[in-house]
Formats: C-alpha cells, structure tokens, sequence
C-alpha cells in the first residue's frame, strides 16, 4: 500500500495549533486540532483508496480498474481473487481418467523354471508366480456445483465411471505350469494357462461444501455427503492339461458384487501463486455399509465326452463395511474471460484405494474336511494414474 500525502499540509497545520495554544485561546485550539484530524483522515485514506480500487464481476472475481496502479502477481492477496459472489455461481465439470488397476490375491499359476537343484519331478512352486494384471483403462467423471453467495456454501453432485480389464496367458516353455488354487486328478501337468478379469466400478456422491480463506495465497474446501457405490468382478482362468485329450479344460470362475451407501468425507486444499496457476491437494475417506455377494466356481469340461464335471460352486451372502480412500495432487488453472464465463484445468496424479471388496476362495481338495474348510483371502483393491478436469463456470 503506498500513501501519496503532501507533507507541506502536516507542517501548516502544526504551525496553526502552536500559534492557538501561544495565546492561550485552549478552545479554539481543541477545535482546530479536531478539525485538523478530520481533514488528515480525509485526505490520507482517500488518497490510498483511490489508489487501489477494485470492483467485481458476477463470479465475484476481483477486477482492477484501468486507472489504478498496477500490481504484480507477487502482491496479488489471493482474497481479492476469491470474494463471496453477490449472486449463485454455478459450474459443470468434466473428467478424463486414465488409471492403471491392481488387485491383490489373484495369482493363479507358477512358471516353473525347473532348476537343476530341484529333485527329479518336483512340482512345488519353484518359479514365477503369475496374476492377473489389468490394462491401462479410461473411465471418466461428471460433476456440477452451485455456490451460493452466503458464505461461499456450495451444493454439488458428482458421478465416477470405470471399467478395467485384462486377460494373460502362460504356455508350458520347457518347465512346468502349477496351478495356484486346484488341484484335481489330471491336472499336474498343465500346457496352458489362462485370466480373464473385468471389474466394474460406479460411484455417485452428493455434497456440501464450505471454503476458507486461511492465509493470503491459499484455500481450504471441507466437504462431506452421502455416497452410493456399485462395484462388480468377475474373474475367469482355466487350466489345459497335458495328460488329457484336446477339447478338454479345467474352466474357474471367481465373482464378487457389492452395492451400498454411506458418506463421504473430505478436504481441498490449494496453494494460489498468480497468474492463474496453483497446486491442489484432494484428499477425502469413504465409508459405505452395503450388500455383498461372492461365487466360486470350479468345472472339468471334457468336450468329446460331453461330460462337465462341476468340482466347486461356493457362494455366500453378507453385509459389510467397505473403506474407500481417494486422494489426489497436481496442478491447476483457472480464467475468467468475461464477467459470467470462467475455465479451470486441473492435471491431477490420483490414487484410490478399496478395502474389504476382493475375497479369493482358496479352498482345495488338500484342505482340512476335503475341501470343505473354507479359506478365503482378502486382498485390497487400487486404482492408480492421471486424471485431467475441465471445469466451465457461468
């Protein structure tokens, strides 16, 4: 702030109450020196408000005026950017994911390299195990938002869509293929192994949010609502044997769903440096309580026997609660191009994490109770990689 006041006028008014008091007029000095006071306070505030008057757009985006002193982006106070609107502020949002999947507890086959030091006919897991992988998927998100002018409390929806897959495939080179997970009669020797799996993600969230302005550069946004997720696996891989005639396969089949409702709580925060730009800091936890469903199912399909010899078909039904953590960095720019129409673009790393979903039945022939114990294990579920967001304010 630069105060722009001719020291001259300071000098006459002094002059002016020493010369009162010197005659011993007290009153007509007491006056003179509230007067005085009056005209300082007039001449130095005005002066200053002059220099530096904003006024604003409808998004309550603060606008210089052509007349007042230019500012660097350095002293720009990030308040005079981000100012309660006088009227609602609405935006609609798009998303582009491009996310990479990973789910625990789904090897199903080892690679067995056979090393010399390996007795004659070994057929225990000395190798690589292999898991079913996903692929590299697009899925994307749609929100809206309305901020209302009380108190920068905004209204907002959003929608997630993903659908990742991914298939491998393993042949016998010169050692052994070992199944993980079954164990059956004809199935030691195994030429060709196979995973399909596709998991299908929804997600629909309501909030209210309220921002804060704690420092001069930066933002705080508290949220919090009700969510709904919807979430569907299914992972399919077989097993070729050697010791069988063609046409015949050991097909598997291992399935779970869940669908439910909970909240959802969470926290922006933004770092404002100028010209547009920032750094943005997502972070929010998830808990939704709903129903969940789980299949196994376990077949030995021998084609030109027309025989389908079902070995397993374990299902079960619970409720459960599921963890969803999601958090996300990267950087941010925002413009407005006219008084009503703004655009921010958002280039975010962002990772997601499940808990309590992916439950893999484990149990086999060799278990306890011959194969009636059951063995479940539960693994997590993340999904990883860039998200990039456009955002339209009118």
């Amino acid at each position: 702030m630069f105060f722009f006041f001719d020291i001259r006028k300071l000098d006459t008014i002094s002059y002016g109450a020493f010369f009162m008091v010197k005659r011993k007029n007290i009153h007509t000095a007491a006056s003179f020196l509230v007067f005085a006071c009056s005209f300082l306070t007039n001449n130095l505030f005005g002066e200053v408000q002059a220099t530096k008057t904003p006024h604003y757009n409808q998004q309550g985006i603060s606008q210089i005026s052509e007349s007042s002193t230019k500012i660097s982006d350095s002293e720009l106070d990030v308040k005079t950017w981000r100012v309660s609107p006088s009227q609602p502020s609405y935006s609609i949002s798009a998303e582009y994911l491009y996310w990479k999947t990973n789910v625990g507890d789904t090897d199903f086959v080892v690679a067995n390299v056979n090393p010399s030091f390996a007795i004659e006919g070994a057929k225990e897991q000395i190798g690589n195990v292999k898991k079913a992988k996903f692929d590299w998927q697009s899925g994307f998100r749609l929100g809206a938002q309305v901020v209302l002018p009380f108190d920068l409390i905004g209204i907002g929806a959003t929608y997630t869509c993903f659908s990742p897959d991914g298939t491998n495939k393993y042949h016998l080179n010169g050692g052994h293929l070992i199944s993980t997970n079954v164990e059956h009669t004809g199935l030691s020797d195994i030429n060709i192994a196979k995973s399909e799996i596709n998991l299908s993600m929804q997600l629909a969230d309501l909030f209210l949010s309220k921002r804060f302005i704690p420092s001069s550069h930066t933002f705080l946004t508290f949220y919090s609502g009700p969510a709904f997720a919807y979430l569907n696996q299914v992972w399919d891989f077989s097993f070729t044997p050697l010791s069988f005639e063609t046409g015949t396969f050991n097909p598997l089949s291992q399935s779970w769903r869940f669908i439910g409702g909970g909240i959802r709580t969470g926290l922006d925060f933004e770092w404002f440096f100028g010209a547009g730009f920032s750094v943005l800091t997502q972070g929010s936890v998830g808990l939704i309580y709903g129903i969940y469903k789980n299949q196994f199912r376990n077949n030995l399909v021998q084609v030109e026997q027309g025989q389908n010899q079902p070995h397993a078909n374990a299902k079960y039904k619970d409720n459960r609660l599921v963890d969803h953590i999601q958090l996300a960095f990267g950087p941010k720019w925002g413009m407005f191009f006219s008084n009503n129409l703004g655009l921010n673009l958002q280039l975010l790393y962002e990772l997601n994490m499940w808990f309590n979903l992916h439950e893999y039945h484990r149990s086999q022939e060799n278990t306890g109770g011959n194969g009636r114990q059951s063995y479940y294990s539960n693994a997590p579920i993340s999904m990883q990689g860039i998200t990039v967001k456009a955002e339209f304010n009118f």
